[in-house]
Protein backbone atom coordinates (compact mmCIF):
# COMPACT_ATOMS: atom_id res chain seq x y z
CA UNK A 1 0.00 0.00 0.00
CA UNK A 2 1.55 2.89 -1.22
CA UNK A 3 2.29 6.37 1.50
CA UNK A 4 1.27 9.60 -0.17
CA UNK A 5 3.86 12.25 1.69
CA UNK A 6 3.09 15.60 2.75
CA UNK A 7 5.26 18.41 1.97
CA UNK A 8 5.11 21.65 3.68
CA UNK A 9 5.51 24.34 1.34
CA UNK A 10 6.00 27.84 3.45
CA UNK A 11 3.88 30.71 2.34
CA UNK A 12 5.84 34.06 1.44
CA UNK A 13 3.93 37.07 3.39
CA UNK A 14 2.98 38.00 0.02
CA UNK A 15 0.63 35.57 -0.19
CA UNK A 16 -1.54 37.34 2.51
CA UNK A 17 -5.05 39.04 1.37
CA UNK A 18 -4.67 42.63 1.47
CA UNK A 19 -6.70 44.71 3.14
CA UNK A 20 -9.57 46.34 1.92
CA UNK A 21 -12.31 47.82 2.62
CA UNK A 22 -14.21 44.37 2.44
CA UNK A 23 -11.93 42.62 4.66
CA UNK A 24 -13.20 43.05 8.41
CA UNK A 25 -10.22 42.46 11.06
CA UNK A 26 -11.27 40.12 14.18
CA UNK A 27 -11.34 43.50 16.48
CA UNK A 28 -13.47 45.07 14.34
CA UNK A 29 -16.20 42.22 14.26
CA UNK A 30 -15.81 41.78 17.82
CA UNK A 31 -16.27 45.76 18.22
CA UNK A 32 -19.58 45.57 16.30
CA UNK A 33 -21.39 42.89 17.61
CA UNK A 34 -21.01 44.58 21.31
CA UNK A 35 -22.63 47.20 19.43
CA UNK A 36 -25.27 45.68 18.27
CA UNK A 37 -25.93 43.62 21.04
CA UNK A 38 -25.98 46.01 23.15
CA UNK A 39 -28.63 48.07 20.94
CA UNK A 40 -31.20 44.87 20.46
CA UNK A 41 -31.16 44.47 24.71
CA UNK A 42 -31.56 47.99 24.99
CA UNK A 43 -34.90 47.85 23.19
CA UNK A 44 -36.16 45.06 24.78
CA UNK A 45 -35.47 46.03 28.57
CA UNK A 46 -35.83 49.80 28.25
CA UNK A 47 -34.87 51.73 31.61
CA UNK A 48 -37.12 53.13 33.35
CA UNK A 49 -36.51 55.93 36.11
CA UNK A 50 -38.88 55.25 38.82
CA UNK A 51 -36.89 51.72 38.85
CA UNK A 52 -33.85 53.82 38.97
CA UNK A 53 -34.96 56.48 41.43
CA UNK A 54 -36.00 53.48 44.07
CA UNK A 55 -32.64 51.48 43.61
CA UNK A 56 -30.22 55.24 43.84
CA UNK A 57 -31.98 55.85 46.95
CA UNK A 58 -31.44 52.26 48.45
CA UNK A 59 -28.05 52.74 48.03
CA UNK A 60 -27.75 56.25 49.63
CA UNK A 61 -29.47 55.36 52.63
CA UNK A 62 -26.60 53.20 53.34
CA UNK A 63 -24.15 54.28 56.07
CA UNK A 64 -21.71 52.53 54.67
CA UNK A 65 -21.83 54.54 51.31
CA UNK A 66 -22.26 57.77 52.62
CA UNK A 67 -20.07 57.71 55.46
CA UNK A 68 -15.53 58.09 55.87
CA UNK A 69 -13.94 55.04 55.09
CA UNK A 70 -11.58 54.31 58.05
CA UNK A 71 -9.43 52.64 55.72
CA UNK A 72 -8.26 55.77 53.62
CA UNK A 73 -6.24 53.59 50.84
CA UNK A 74 -9.08 51.67 50.40
CA UNK A 75 -10.84 51.57 47.12
CA UNK A 76 -14.35 53.38 47.54
CA UNK A 77 -13.30 55.10 50.30
CA UNK A 78 -14.48 58.79 49.25
CA UNK A 79 -17.69 60.21 49.87
CA UNK A 80 -20.84 60.10 48.12
CA UNK A 81 -20.84 63.87 47.90
CA UNK A 82 -18.69 66.38 48.12
CA UNK A 83 -17.69 70.19 48.09
CA UNK A 84 -15.66 73.05 47.12
CA UNK A 85 -15.89 77.02 48.63
CA UNK A 86 -17.43 78.91 45.45
CA UNK A 87 -18.18 82.80 46.04
CA UNK A 88 -19.52 83.57 50.06
CA UNK A 89 -20.47 86.49 51.41
CA UNK A 90 -19.64 88.97 54.76
CA UNK A 91 -21.62 88.27 57.70
CA UNK A 92 -20.74 91.32 60.52
CA UNK A 93 -17.22 92.11 58.30
CA UNK A 94 -15.93 88.39 57.64
CA UNK A 95 -16.03 86.96 54.36
CA UNK A 96 -17.98 83.44 54.94
CA UNK A 97 -17.43 80.95 52.00
CA UNK A 98 -20.35 79.23 49.92
CA UNK A 99 -19.84 75.49 49.90
CA UNK A 100 -20.96 73.56 47.00
CA UNK A 101 -22.23 70.40 47.12
CA UNK A 102 -21.79 67.70 44.27
CA UNK A 103 -22.06 63.92 43.50
CA UNK A 104 -18.65 62.44 43.59
CA UNK A 105 -17.40 59.65 40.81
CA UNK A 106 -18.26 56.90 43.42
CA UNK A 107 -21.81 58.38 43.23
CA UNK A 108 -21.48 57.71 39.17
CA UNK A 109 -19.68 54.62 39.35
CA UNK A 110 -22.71 53.06 41.74
CA UNK A 111 -25.47 54.86 39.25
CA UNK A 112 -23.88 53.37 36.23
CA UNK A 113 -25.32 50.17 35.82
CA UNK A 114 -28.60 51.18 37.46
CA UNK A 115 -28.99 53.65 34.66
CA UNK A 116 -28.65 50.84 32.12
CA UNK A 117 -28.23 50.61 27.87
CA UNK A 118 -25.00 52.96 28.16
CA UNK A 119 -21.34 52.70 28.26
CA UNK A 120 -18.48 55.01 28.92
CA UNK A 121 -15.48 54.61 27.29
CA UNK A 122 -11.69 55.58 26.48
CA UNK A 123 -10.25 55.61 23.24
CA UNK A 124 -6.82 56.88 22.14
CA UNK A 125 -6.13 59.77 19.71
CA UNK A 126 -2.82 60.37 19.34
CA UNK A 127 -0.07 61.75 20.71
CA UNK A 128 3.28 63.90 20.04
CA UNK A 129 6.48 64.64 21.87
CA UNK A 130 4.66 66.49 24.42
CA UNK A 131 1.16 65.37 25.23
CA UNK A 132 -0.70 61.73 25.08
CA UNK A 133 -4.62 62.79 23.56
CA UNK A 134 -7.60 60.59 24.62
CA UNK A 135 -11.29 60.87 23.90
CA UNK A 136 -13.81 59.57 26.88
CA UNK A 137 -17.07 58.66 24.88
CA UNK A 138 -20.53 58.13 26.58
CA UNK A 139 -23.17 56.08 24.13
CA UNK A 140 -26.25 56.03 25.40
CA UNK A 141 -27.94 53.15 23.46
CA UNK A 142 -31.42 53.50 23.85
CA UNK A 143 -31.55 57.52 22.19
CA UNK A 144 -28.96 56.28 19.92
CA UNK A 145 -26.96 59.97 21.20
CA UNK A 146 -22.98 59.66 22.16
CA UNK A 147 -21.02 62.81 24.18
CA UNK A 148 -17.45 62.69 24.81
CA UNK A 149 -14.55 65.27 25.93
CA UNK A 150 -11.09 65.03 24.88
CA UNK A 151 -8.74 64.27 27.74
CA UNK A 152 -5.08 65.99 27.30
CA UNK A 153 -1.95 64.53 29.25
CA UNK A 154 0.82 65.93 29.29
CA UNK A 155 4.19 64.22 29.49
CA UNK A 156 5.58 66.86 31.61
CA UNK A 157 5.60 67.35 34.96
CA UNK A 158 6.94 70.64 36.97
CA UNK A 159 9.07 70.22 40.19
CA UNK A 160 10.76 72.56 42.70
CA UNK A 161 13.68 69.66 43.30
CA UNK A 162 14.99 67.19 40.59
CA UNK A 163 16.87 63.38 40.97
CA UNK A 164 20.00 62.20 39.52
CA UNK A 165 17.36 60.20 37.87
CA UNK A 166 15.51 63.30 36.25
CA UNK A 167 15.34 64.42 32.98
CA UNK A 168 15.62 68.09 32.71
CA UNK A 169 13.77 69.69 29.50
CA UNK A 170 13.69 73.34 30.72
CA UNK A 171 12.92 75.60 33.75
CA UNK A 172 11.71 78.64 34.48
CA UNK A 173 10.87 81.08 37.42
CA UNK A 174 8.02 81.14 39.66
CA UNK A 175 6.08 84.28 41.29
CA UNK A 176 8.62 83.66 44.58
CA UNK A 177 11.50 84.45 42.14
CA UNK A 178 12.43 80.65 42.65
CA UNK A 179 13.33 77.77 39.96
CA UNK A 180 11.13 75.69 38.79
CA UNK A 181 12.47 72.52 36.89
CA UNK A 182 10.06 70.81 34.01
CA UNK A 183 11.29 67.34 33.67
CA UNK A 184 9.96 64.32 31.44
CA UNK A 185 7.40 62.69 33.56
CA UNK A 186 7.75 58.74 33.87
CA UNK A 187 5.10 56.20 32.78
CA UNK A 188 3.88 55.81 36.11
CA UNK A 189 3.09 59.73 36.40
CA UNK A 190 1.46 60.01 33.00
CA UNK A 191 -0.85 56.66 33.99
CA UNK A 192 -2.15 58.63 37.31
CA UNK A 193 -2.71 61.79 35.51
CA UNK A 194 -4.76 60.40 33.02
CA UNK A 195 -7.08 58.46 35.18
CA UNK A 196 -7.38 61.64 37.35
CA UNK A 197 -8.57 63.48 34.62
CA UNK A 198 -10.70 60.62 33.10
CA UNK A 199 -12.73 60.07 36.88
CA UNK A 200 -13.38 63.53 36.34
CA UNK A 201 -14.88 63.50 33.31
CA UNK A 202 -16.50 60.09 33.36
CA UNK A 203 -17.93 61.49 36.08
CA UNK A 204 -19.82 64.47 34.42
CA UNK A 205 -20.95 62.05 31.42
CA UNK A 206 -22.66 59.76 33.93
CA UNK A 207 -24.34 62.30 35.96
CA UNK A 208 -25.81 64.42 32.83
CA UNK A 209 -27.63 61.02 32.33
CA UNK A 210 -29.51 61.38 35.41
CA UNK A 211 -32.28 63.85 35.43
CA UNK A 212 -31.97 67.32 37.71
CA UNK A 213 -34.64 65.71 40.16
CA UNK A 214 -33.37 62.60 41.00
CA UNK A 215 -29.80 64.07 41.49
CA UNK A 216 -31.04 66.51 44.26
CA UNK A 217 -33.30 63.22 45.50
CA UNK A 218 -30.12 61.70 46.12
CA UNK A 219 -28.39 64.64 47.64
CA UNK A 220 -31.28 65.11 50.50
CA UNK A 221 -31.00 61.31 51.24
CA UNK A 222 -26.73 61.31 51.29
CA UNK A 223 -27.61 64.31 53.80
CA UNK A 224 -30.18 63.10 55.92
CA UNK A 225 -28.26 59.62 56.02
CA UNK A 226 -25.15 61.27 57.04
CA UNK A 227 -27.13 63.16 59.88
CA UNK A 228 -28.74 60.35 61.17
CA UNK A 229 -25.17 58.67 61.72
CA UNK A 230 -23.36 61.68 63.15
CA UNK A 231 -26.30 61.97 65.95
CA UNK A 232 -26.02 58.34 67.36
CA UNK A 233 -22.62 58.49 67.40
CA UNK A 234 -21.01 62.26 67.28
CA UNK A 235 -17.62 61.31 69.04
CA UNK A 236 -16.94 58.47 66.23
CA UNK A 237 -17.70 60.99 63.29
CA UNK A 238 -15.81 63.59 64.47
CA UNK A 239 -12.72 61.27 64.87
CA UNK A 240 -13.00 59.88 61.67
CA UNK A 241 -13.09 63.21 60.55
CA UNK A 242 -9.65 64.06 62.02
CA UNK A 243 -8.12 61.06 61.31
CA UNK A 244 -9.09 61.15 57.54
CA UNK A 245 -7.80 64.95 57.62
CA UNK A 246 -4.56 63.62 58.74
CA UNK A 247 -3.86 61.19 55.90
CA UNK A 248 -3.95 64.25 53.94
CA UNK A 249 -1.62 65.94 55.66
CA UNK A 250 -3.60 68.30 57.68
CA UNK A 251 -3.73 68.23 61.47
CA UNK A 252 -6.53 68.42 63.77
CA UNK A 253 -5.38 72.05 65.09
CA UNK A 254 -5.37 72.82 61.21
CA UNK A 255 -9.09 71.80 61.11
CA UNK A 256 -10.37 74.12 64.17
CA UNK A 257 -7.89 76.94 63.08
CA UNK A 258 -10.59 76.79 59.60
CA UNK A 259 -13.65 76.69 61.76
CA UNK A 260 -12.59 79.67 64.04
CA UNK A 261 -12.79 78.19 67.56
CA UNK A 262 -11.45 75.21 69.62
CA UNK A 263 -14.41 73.89 71.03
CA UNK A 264 -16.15 70.29 69.45
CA UNK A 265 -17.48 70.50 66.27
CA UNK A 266 -20.87 71.08 65.28
CA UNK A 267 -23.13 68.33 63.35
CA UNK A 268 -22.84 71.37 60.64
CA UNK A 269 -19.28 71.81 61.03
CA UNK A 270 -18.48 68.16 60.71
CA UNK A 271 -20.85 67.99 57.45
CA UNK A 272 -19.18 71.00 56.16
CA UNK A 273 -15.81 69.48 56.82
CA UNK A 274 -17.17 66.28 55.41
CA UNK A 275 -17.89 67.46 52.01
CA UNK A 276 -14.64 69.52 51.97
CA UNK A 277 -12.66 66.48 52.49
CA UNK A 278 -14.68 64.36 49.81
CA UNK A 279 -13.57 67.60 47.90
CA UNK A 280 -10.10 67.36 47.90
CA UNK A 281 -9.47 63.78 48.19
CA UNK A 282 -11.22 63.58 44.83
CA UNK A 283 -9.34 66.29 43.37
CA UNK A 284 -11.36 68.48 42.82
CA UNK A 285 -9.91 70.82 45.14
CA UNK A 286 -7.14 71.52 47.81
CA UNK A 287 -6.49 72.46 51.18
CA UNK A 288 -4.64 75.08 50.29
CA UNK A 289 -7.18 76.75 48.04
CA UNK A 290 -9.70 75.84 50.73
CA UNK A 291 -7.63 78.29 53.25
CA UNK A 292 -7.49 81.09 50.06
CA UNK A 293 -11.54 81.07 49.92
CA UNK A 294 -11.53 81.38 53.63
CA UNK A 295 -9.47 84.15 54.42
CA UNK A 296 -9.71 86.77 50.58
CA UNK A 297 -13.47 86.63 49.59
CA UNK A 298 -14.29 88.43 46.68
CA UNK A 299 -13.44 92.03 45.69
CA UNK A 300 -15.71 93.51 44.20
CA UNK A 301 -18.42 92.33 46.95
CA UNK A 302 -16.22 94.16 49.27
CA UNK A 303 -15.98 97.27 47.24
CA UNK A 304 -19.55 96.99 47.37
CA UNK A 305 -20.33 96.61 50.79
CA UNK A 306 -17.56 99.45 51.53
CA UNK A 307 -19.35 101.65 49.33
CA UNK A 308 -22.66 100.81 50.47
CA UNK A 309 -21.36 101.44 54.27
CA UNK A 310 -20.04 104.95 52.71
CA UNK A 311 -23.24 105.93 51.66
CA UNK A 312 -25.28 105.27 55.16
CA UNK A 313 -22.77 107.60 56.51
CA UNK A 314 -23.44 110.49 54.23
CA UNK A 315 -19.50 111.06 54.10
CA UNK A 316 -18.89 113.67 51.93
CA UNK A 317 -16.49 112.43 48.64
CA UNK A 318 -13.28 114.45 49.50
CA UNK A 319 -13.89 112.96 53.24
CA UNK A 320 -14.10 109.61 51.53
CA UNK A 321 -10.85 109.62 48.98
CA UNK A 322 -9.15 110.51 52.70
CA UNK A 323 -10.35 107.54 54.52
CA UNK A 324 -9.73 105.14 51.45
CA UNK A 325 -6.16 106.47 51.51
CA UNK A 326 -5.62 105.52 55.00
CA UNK A 327 -7.04 101.78 54.23
CA UNK A 328 -4.92 101.31 50.71
CA UNK A 329 -4.83 96.84 50.63
CA UNK A 330 -6.75 96.94 53.76
CA UNK A 331 -10.43 96.75 52.24
CA UNK A 332 -11.71 94.07 55.39
CA UNK A 333 -10.14 96.56 57.94
CA UNK A 334 -11.84 99.49 56.33
CA UNK A 335 -15.24 97.22 56.07
CA UNK A 336 -14.85 96.63 59.46
CA UNK A 337 -14.34 100.59 61.05
CA UNK A 338 -17.39 101.46 58.25
CA UNK A 339 -19.33 99.08 60.16
CA UNK A 340 -18.60 100.02 63.48
CA UNK A 341 -18.99 103.67 62.50
CA UNK A 342 -22.80 102.91 61.15
CA UNK A 343 -23.31 101.15 64.11
CA UNK A 344 -22.21 104.23 66.66
CA UNK A 345 -24.48 106.55 64.42
CA UNK A 346 -27.39 104.66 64.23
CA UNK A 347 -27.10 104.36 68.33
CA UNK A 348 -26.41 107.93 68.69
CA UNK A 349 -29.69 108.78 66.49
CA UNK A 350 -31.78 106.59 68.81
CA UNK A 351 -30.27 108.25 71.88
CA UNK A 352 -31.18 111.68 70.87
CA UNK A 353 -35.30 110.48 70.08
CA UNK A 354 -35.21 109.03 73.32
CA UNK A 355 -33.98 111.94 75.09
CA UNK A 356 -36.75 113.69 73.01
CA UNK A 357 -39.66 111.78 73.58
CA UNK A 358 -38.57 112.09 77.72
CA UNK A 359 -38.14 115.88 77.54
CA UNK A 360 -40.43 117.04 80.88
CA UNK A 361 -43.26 119.39 79.25
CA UNK A 362 -43.45 121.91 82.34
CA UNK A 363 -39.64 123.11 81.26
CA UNK A 364 -41.08 123.21 77.73
CA UNK A 365 -43.45 125.53 78.33
CA UNK A 366 -41.19 127.67 80.76
CA UNK A 367 -38.97 127.74 77.80
CA UNK A 368 -41.24 129.01 75.11
CA UNK A 369 -42.83 131.70 77.92
CA UNK A 370 -38.89 132.73 78.48
CA UNK A 371 -38.86 133.23 74.66
CA UNK A 372 -42.14 135.40 74.16
CA UNK A 373 -41.26 137.38 77.37
CA UNK A 374 -37.56 138.16 75.55
CA UNK A 375 -39.40 139.00 72.01
CA UNK A 376 -41.54 141.39 74.11
CA UNK A 377 -40.33 143.13 77.48
CA UNK A 378 -43.35 145.42 78.08
CA UNK A 379 -45.54 141.67 78.29
CA UNK A 380 -46.43 140.56 81.80
CA UNK A 381 -45.03 137.30 82.93
CA UNK A 382 -47.64 134.12 83.16
CA UNK A 383 -48.47 133.79 86.36
CA UNK A 384 -48.55 130.39 87.60
CA UNK A 385 -51.63 128.34 88.53
CA UNK A 386 -51.67 125.93 91.31
CA UNK A 387 -54.65 124.48 89.96
CA UNK A 388 -54.79 122.68 85.93
CA UNK A 389 -58.53 124.86 85.24
CA UNK A 390 -58.23 126.51 82.41
CA UNK A 391 -58.03 130.03 82.57
CA UNK A 392 -59.69 132.92 80.82
CA UNK A 393 -57.56 134.88 78.26
CA UNK A 394 -56.02 137.66 79.25
CA UNK A 395 -56.59 140.33 77.68
CA UNK A 396 -53.77 142.07 75.56
CA UNK A 397 -51.22 144.79 77.35
CA UNK A 398 -51.41 147.96 74.79
CA UNK A 399 -48.18 149.66 75.47
CA UNK A 400 -47.85 153.66 74.07
CA UNK A 401 -44.41 153.08 73.37
CA UNK A 402 -44.38 152.57 69.50
CA UNK A 403 -43.46 149.18 68.25
CA UNK A 404 -39.77 147.87 68.07
CA UNK A 405 -38.28 148.00 64.13
CA UNK A 406 -36.85 145.06 63.13
CA UNK A 407 -33.53 144.76 62.00
CA UNK A 408 -34.94 143.05 58.32
CA UNK A 409 -37.37 145.36 57.29
CA UNK A 410 -35.03 147.55 55.35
Amino acid sequence: MATASLELVPQSPTALAEYTEQNVSMVQQLAQAQIQSAYVMSERHPRDFDVIEAKILKECKRPQFCAIDPDPKKYGSSLAMYGVPRGGQYNNGQWVPNIIRDLTIRFAEMALPLIKNVSVDLWPMGEDDNQRVFRAVRIDYESNVAEGEIIVVPKTVERRRTKDTDYVLSQRTNSDGKPVYIIRATAEEMDTAKRAQYSKVKRNLILSMLPGWLKEAAKEEIRTTQRTVDAIDPDTARKRLFAAFAVLGVSIEDVKAYIGHSNDLTPAEIETMRVIYAGISEGQTTWKAVLAAKEEGGDEDLDTLIAAEFEKLEIPPAQIRKTKAKYVGRGKELLEWLTAEVAKKRNDGSSKKTEEKKTDPEKEAAKHAKAAQAENPDAEPPQDSPDPVEQSPTPTHTSSAPPPIEEDAW
